[in-house]
């Protein structure tokens, strides 16, 4: 059966052999859908013989490749950089104080900021610990935060060795006239990324039949898949918005280096300060972000029969099917030590959905070899697909808890929700193709 998309949902074990296609035989079978290539991937079948039963473990672990991660100026190299360019654009380096009064030496400041007060304006008095409040309301927020000057490596600190585990277990076996196999399996990986990781669970079976004295096959293929995206972003199926300039491993390419993980108390420090970017700290995204989940529920299959009309000339039918359903949700909380941070932003948002498609297609093939040197094969066939879905979509904003997904309602917020509802565009195809070989 065709299918677009990504293959998170197939197990590796259940793969007996992938080939590509890329020649004009491709697009003569497959139109359009072919411009970039055709790949075609055969399950595993049951064999003639008594069953066999297998079962497949692997524990292991994926380790970031942490030599390849990119190398920072430390905090004192930064304000050096900064220096040497104010100096050779013919400015005074210290016009901004940040970094001291010496125009020939840049000062690190030991705090960045402290309350609305930033950088080596700060004094003794004003990093009291007494004084911290971290609230969700601008004026009475006071957060101290001490400068890093050795510098926070934020590709370290995002990243971390990640374990990862599958289990599958497979019945196969057969006679002469039928053989099938059947699978269960389960995986679960966490990402190299933290609080980060992918679920899967698959049952497929896969069997055929031969009768009418080896004229007719009877066969079909059906699989049901369940998975789980966990944490910020995860397992999407386009390319872009979980490495894009707003998540986490393009924040840890911009923040900056003298800004610490952590304030003195503990909670996450930011960009709020002077002269610090608006970068958001990439760990309190991945936190925050724990506990977004985005599930699907698929169900792919395909049944054939193919008859031997006469000798040479046969006629195949098949029919696939997918459906799926999903649902995801998401919590945004406050973030006030970036920034461009927000006091009050706490939403929640949930989405749920269905899409479906189906493809029939039929195929005549007559196959005649004369003498021994020279084959004749004609093909002809029609395929008709259809696809459509529905996505729903709700939002809301102020809650009074923070942390327990038990809570999270659209009427236990304090606003109204908004909701939306979209269509996947309908589509349909039916087309008619025929081919001659002579060889």
């Amino acid at each position: 059966m065709p299918y677009q998309g990504k293959l998170s949902w197939l197990s590796a074990n259940d793969i007996e052999s992938m080939q590509v296609l890329k020649d004009a035989s491709a697009a003569s079978i497959y139109g359009s859908r072919a411009n970039n290539g055709v790949v075609i991937i055969t399950t595993k079948k049951g064999r003639s013989g008594k069953p066999q039963v297998n079962l497949d473990i692997y524990y292991g672990s994926q380790n970031p490749n942490r030599n390849r991660f990119p190398t920072y100026l430390n905090p004192q190299q930064f304000a050096d950089y900064l220096f040497t360019g104010y100096r050779n654009a013919g400015l005074d380096p210290t016009q901004t104080d940040y970094y001291g009064t010496n125009a020939n030496q840049p000062t690190l400041p030991e705090y960045l900021l402290a309350g609305a007060v930033n950088g080596q304006k700060i004094t003794a008095a004003m990093v009291d610990p007494s004084r911290y409040k971290y609230t969700t309301s601008q004026s009475t927020f006071y957060q101290i935060t001490k400068a890093n000057q050795q510098g926070t490596d934020w590709f370290r600190t995002i990243t971390q060795n990640a374990p990862m585990q599958n289990y599958q277990l497979t019945v196969s076996g057969g006679s002469e006239k039928s053989n099938y196999a059947v699978s269960g399996g389960y995986l679960n990986q966490d990402g190299i990324v933290k609080h980060t990781g992918f679920k899967r669970y698959t049952i497929r079976a896969n069997t055929n039949f031969t009768l009418l004295n080896d004229r007719l096959q009877l066969g079909e293929n059906i699989q049901y898949s369940r998975t789980q995206g966990v944490g910020f972003a995860t397992n999407v199926n386009t390319p872009g918005s979980y490495m894009g300039e707003g998540s986490p491993i393009g924040w840890a390419y911009r923040v900056q280096t003298i800004i610490p993980v952590y304030d003195i108390m503990g909670n996450f420090a930011g960009s709020r300060g002077n002269l610090l970017g608006n970068a958001e700290n990439p760990l309190a995204v991945l936190v925050r972000g724990k506990d977004n989940l985005n599930t699907s529920n698929q169900f792919f299959g395909s049944a054939f029969a193919d008859l031997k009309i006469l000798e040479g000339l046969n006629l195949r039918t098949t029919y696939g099917v997918r459906y799926e359903t999903w649902n995801g949700v998401a919590v945004t909380y406050p973030n006030p030590e970036r920034a461009e941070g927000s006091y009050d932003n706490h939403s929640f948002s949930e989405n749920m959905g269905w899409g479906t498609d189906w493809t029939w297609s039929n195929t005549l093939t007559y196959k005649k070899q004369f003498n021994e040197n020279h084959e004749i094969t004609i093909l002809a066939g029609t395929e008709a697909i259809k696809a459509n879905g529905r996505i729903l979509r709700g939002s809301a904003n102020g809650f009074y808890l923070m942390g327990d997904m038990n809570y999270y309602y659209m009427n236990t917020a304090n606003s109204s929700p908004v909701a939306a509802n979209d269509i996947i565009q309908p589509s349909s195809l039916f087309r008619y193709w025929e081919e001659w070989t002579i060889t």
